[in-house]
């Protein structure tokens, strides 16, 4: 049974469901569509944060028994050779608690093509492989809702890649890994809810947010670096209305043609080169 406008309504009144004020515009559930982008940036965010609370462990169980380990340190060297750039970092105030980079959903896609054959150990041995077939696995889910997946697709055959991936996941928790005991709101999302908009919608992608974000992007990076920074609404807002209005009467630049000699260099040498810059 789906539910709708009214049935929220009614719980706000009767405090049902986690329903606990009134919706700001009255949207039918069944309209309001899970964006491919942070499907991906929240479940990818999960897994990064696991793999690290991982390493981490590792060493303070090294220091417990006198020995130095830096695991950690050796993961973010491994995320950076992704072409990735990364960074770890203590919290001030706390008794060794780390936060690290936010990263961008190319980052990810990157992460999840590369990272994975070079966890060897970095991670705890005794599910090394179930680690790495996770985030294999994960992928290949990803592009399977992206680009594979069509209208007319059976929603059991979605529904079951999708549970027997978030049963994957479980199952490491179930192994004492840290971070693998619960799910996430996307997770759940991802199971009983995407299934069903494939089903309707077909490929997720056309309802992506990426674009959106690119233009979040592109006014934050003019703001902070071509503004007197007084108002930072009204910068934003001027900015976007300049974007529109150049690109409305065609003042855009146009872009020289051209061609890629190497599709190798492209996709992995470049990334090496900034990577070793980096080290230097």
């Amino acid at each position: 049974m789906n539910r709708t406008a009214q049935n929220l309504e009614e719980d706000v009144v009767r405090n049902h469901y986690g329903v606990r004020a009134q919706p700001l515009i009255m949207i039918e559930p069944e309209h309001i569509i899970i964006d491919e982008l942070h499907l991906l940036l929240r479940i990818c965010d999960k897994l990064l944060s696991n793999l690290i609370k991982d390493t981490k462990t590792l060493d303070d169980k090294n220091v417990i028994h006198g020995e130095k380990t830096d695991f950690l340190h050796q993961l973010v060297v491994k995320i950076r050779e992704c072409g990735v750039s990364f960074s770890v970092w203590t919290k001030k105030g706390t008794q060794g608690e780390v936060e690290w980079s936010s990263l961008t959903g190319s980052d990810y896609k990157r992460l999840l093509e590369n990272l994975p054959s070079k966890l060897c150990f970095l991670i705890h041995h005794d599910t090394h492989d179930l680690t790495v077939e996770l985030w294999n696995s994960f992928l290949k889910l990803y592009r399977f809702l992206t680009v594979e997946v069509h209208q007319f697709s059976h929603i059991g055959d979605v529904f079951e890649k999708c549970k027997e991936w978030v049963r994957s996941y479980l199952n490491l928790g179930t192994l004492e890994r840290r971070g693998f005991d619960s799910v996430t709101p996307y997770m759940h999302c991802l199971v009983y809810h995407v299934p069903f908009l494939t089903q309707k919608y077909g490929r997720l992608v056309k309802f992506s947010g990426q674009g959106v974000e690119k233009i979040n992007d592109d006014i934050k990076k003019i703001h902070h670096s071509k503004t007197n920074k007084w108002d930072a609404t009204l910068d934003a807002l001027q900015v976007r209305k300049r974007i529109e209005h150049l690109t409305s009467e065609n003042c855009e630049r146009e872009k020289r043609d051209y061609k890629k000699t190497s599709d190798t260099y492209w996709n992995d040498e470049i990334f090496q080169q900034r990577s070793a810059k980096k080290k230097k």
